[in-house]
C-alpha cells in the first residue's frame, strides 16, 4: 500500500506542476488518437470519466463523442457505497453538474440509466500507468469496482500523459487492468487480461 501512495504522490505531483498549454495540447492530441481507435468508432456507446484539475481532459472529448452519434455514459457516483452508475447524458454543458469530489457527474433528471451490456468501451482515468495494463487511480478503488462488473468484451482505454506511464504500477487482486493506454505521443496495446 505504501508503495502505491509513495507513487501517487510523485505523479500526481508531477501531474500538478504540468503547464497549462502543455495540458492542453497533449489533452487535444490524447483526444484525437481516441477519436481514431476503431474499438471507440465502432462503439454506439462508452463511458468515459470527467476529468478534474491536470487529468487528461475530457470535457471536448466527450463534447466530440456526442457530435459524432455515440451515446456517452458518465459515472454518478455513490460515495456511501464506494461506487457509481453510469449514466447516459445527451448535452455536456447541461447534462452534468458538480458532485462528490467537484467532479462533474449526470443530473438525475436529465440523463438515462446505462445498461452495462450496452457498453462496448470505457475511458479510464488513472494516476499512473505501466505498459502492461496496470493501473493506479485516484484512490478511491469508484473505476476497479466499476470494472470488475463489466462484460470481458468490454475495451478498458486509459488516458495519461507520457509522464504517467511508469515502469511498473503495484498491482493487487482488487486492481483492474486497462487493455489500451492512449497518451499524446502513442498508444500501447496492453497484453490481454487471464
Amino acid at each position: 500500500m505504501r508503495d502505491k501512495d509513495l507513487l501517487r504522490d510523485k505523479i500526481k505531483a508531477t501531474r500538478k506542476g504540468l503547464p497549462q498549454a502543455s495540458v492542453e495540447r497533449w489533452s487535444q492530441a490524447i483526444r484525437e488518437r481516441v477519436l481514431g481507435l476503431v474499438p471507440v468508432q465502432q462503439a454506439v456507446c462508452l463511458l468515459c470519466y470527467v476529468s478534474i484539475g491536470n487529468e487528461v481532459a475530457t470535457h471536448d472529448l466527450i463534447r466530440a463523442l456526442l457530435a459524432r452519434g455515440k451515446q456517452v455514459a458518465g459515472p454518478l457516483i455513490n460515495p456511501e457505497t464506494e461506487t457509481f452508475v453510469p449514466r447516459i447524458i445527451f448535452d455536456f454543458d447541461s447534462d452534468l453538474r458538480p458532485g462528490s469530489f467537484g467532479i462533474l457527474q449526470p443530473r438525475l433528471k436529465r440523463s438515462e440509466p446505462c445498461e452495462l451490456s450496452r457498453l462496448r468501451v470505457v475511458l479510464v482515468p488513472g494516476v499512473a500507468f505501466d505498459e502492461r495494463g496496470n493501473r493506479l487511480g485516484r484512490g478511491q478503488g469508484y473505476f476497479d469496482h466499476f470494472l470488475r462488473r463489466l462484460p470481458e468484451s468490454v475495451r478498458r482505454i486509459g488516458l495519461a500523459y507520457e509522464c504517467q506511464v511508469v515502469p511498473s504500477v503495484p498491482a493487487g487482486p482488487n486492481d483492474e487492468p486497462v487493455d489500451l493506454i492512449v497518451t499524446e505521443k502513442r498508444v500501447i496495446e496492453c497484453p490481454r487480461r487471464p
